[in-house]
């Protein structure tokens, strides 16, 4: 998205534009804010907008679907700081930039510079079309369209060598029989590092063609991401552990995704987890389950024993260290510094306020850059 200052005017906003702009930051799951002396000071100079464009902020990243990264140019953090723009536990990260202001290579650092194929934006609305064709054929389950749509697709230049094309290849083959060639699209979409919505479509695929468990490590993986697609991530998990008999993860993942998307809906807060969080409540009384520990922010609730680290399943079917849903750690809960349904670290922890990630990709790729802060 490009930067306000460049949409509108700073000192007569149209109201339409403001609100348009707005409504898109609906759709970061990244906040770069610059932060220099105008942004910042409590006394002029403020820009019209700037209430409503961090309330916005602030929420996202409560709700735990969007990061904020800061670029500080210039002025200070702490003191004379704008009465609208909250810092103190909002920001994920502070690239500072106040003794060489005009030095962007700290931010290239962390966010990488694109070594990819350029494509003109005709060419690459092209590809995005054709690619979008076979997706929603694959959806609708009109599998000769799909098929149809496949062939142009593939008949465009060099095209097995853009994301849309194996993501699309993913879609055409989840609902086919040959095995090893959805494999093989799988591994080559990976291999293209792709983006958050990438891998999100690929899992709901996946989902879709009842390959649960090939896309339950991929939701997974989602889950712990500061993304608009958190909460069907979550859901998704919750009906997986549900189907398997592990009521108490399912519990928490869907109690959990209730609550992220009636809040992304614009509900008021609390209003769409009241059913979960009573159902959850009959369940371990029930079931007679002592609570070891709960979560302050998504109110997850434990036993004693061990924690998957990522998908949260306390696992009693692993006869290892790894967990049997997710092939990933166990840990004993007492030493797993972070709710492992919501990420949100323990409070007295070195992960306090952070959102902790065990799952990594390359910089800019379909995860966060902030693993493990």
């Amino acid at each position: 998205m490009d930067l306000d200052v460049n949409e509108i005017d700073r000192d007569r906003p149209e109201p339409d534009a403001l609100a348009e702009y707005i409504a898109r930051l609906a759709l970061a799951d990244i906040f770069l804010v610059i932060l220099c002396e105008e942004y910042l000071p409590s006394g002029g100079g403020m820009r019209a907008w700037l209430f409503e464009e961090w309330s916005r902020i602030e929420r996202m990243r409560d709700w735990g679907i969007a990061e904020v990264i800061a670029v500080h140019r210039s002025g200070s953090l702490e003191d004379d700081v704008n009465p609208f723009v909250r810092l103190s536990g909002t920001l994920d990260a502070v690239i500072d930039l106040r003794e060489e202001p005009d030095d962007f290579s700290p931010v290239v650092e962390i966010f990488g510079r694109w070594s990819g194929r350029k494509l003109p934006e005709s060419r690459a609305r092209e590809i995005a079309n054709a690619a979008h064709a076979v997706i929603a054929a694959a959806r609708a389950k009109r599998w000769d369209d799909c098929e149809t749509a496949f062939v142009d697709l593939s008949q465009l230049p060099d095209i097995e060598s853009t994301e849309e094309y194996w993501l699309a290849s993913v879609w055409r083959n989840a609902f086919r029989d040959d095995d090893d060639v959805l494999r093989d699209a799988l591994a080559r979409l990976i291999e293209m590092n792709p983006g958050i919505p990438s891998t999100q479509s690929a899992a709901t695929a996946l989902w879709l063609a009842d390959r649960e468990t090939a896309a339950f490590w991929h939701f997974a993986g989602l889950s712990e991401t500061r993304s608009l697609w958190r909460g069907w991530a979550h859901h998704v998990m919750g009906e997986f552990f549900r189907t398997r008999g592990a009521w108490l993860a399912a519990h928490n993942h869907l109690s959990f995704a209730a609550d992220l998307i009636e809040r992304q809906s614009g509900q008021p807060d609390g209003v769409g987890d009241r059913d979960m969080a009573d159902a959850l409540a009959e369940h371990i009384e029930k079931s007679g389950y002592v609570i070891a520990r709960g979560c302050e922010h998504c109110k997850a609730k434990f036993i004693a024993g061990r924690v998957c680290v990522l998908c949260g399943v306390q696992d009693t079917r692993a006869e290892s260290d790894e967990c049997s849903f997710c092939s990933h750690p166990l840990v004993e809960l007492d030493e797993c510094p972070f709710c492992p349904i919501c990420r949100s670290g323990v409070r007295g922890s070195p992960f306090e306020g952070g959102n902790v990630q065990i799952v990594t990709r390359e910089v800019g790729g379909r995860y966060s850059l902030l693993s493990g802060t």
